[in-house]
């Protein structure tokens, strides 16, 4: 899978700067995980990092994961992406989880229809105006 320039920032982030190492201990321990806003799905591919069950690099701003074993029934992770294409792109860089419910949608706390200002930063999507959501 190619990656813009700011999936790749956030590849970075993730599993190079490891800034989530925190939570190592934590999705260790656990099985059931909600990936809310999930972008392209790092956080659930930095899930099945951890636990060891893929293996994940960028080579010429491409983005290969390897599964090393199958990971376990037990294990659950719920991805919600409202942005349709970045939705498409998780699901076709996740789809041989088949532990991954992916859910083409945002979290709220009343069935609603909201409008997502997508912009050219394709990591900072948000239904409220912002300076990134603006053109020149």
């Amino acid at each position: 899978m190619h990656l813009t320039k700011y999936q790749i920032a956030l590849y970075h982030e993730i599993f190079v700067k490891r800034e989530y190492a925190l939570l190592d201990d934590i999705i260790l321990h656990s099985e059931t995980f909600f990936d809310v806003g999930s972008n392209i799905g790092l956080f659930s591919a930095y899930v099945l990092f951890i636990k060891k069950f893929v293996n994940i690099d960028i080579q010429e701003n491409q983005l290969i994961l390897e599964e090393l074993q199958p990971i376990p029934k037990d294990l659950h992770l719920h991805l919600f992406e409202p942005n349709p294409e970045t939705f498409d792109r998780s699901r076709d860089l996740l789809s041989f989880a088949k532990q991954i419910d992916f859910n083409n949608v945002g979290i709220f706390s009343a069935p609603t229809t909201q409008t997502l200002r997508v912009p050219e930063i394709d990591c900072q999507a948000s239904l409220y105006e912002s300076f990134l959501t603006q053109k020149g």
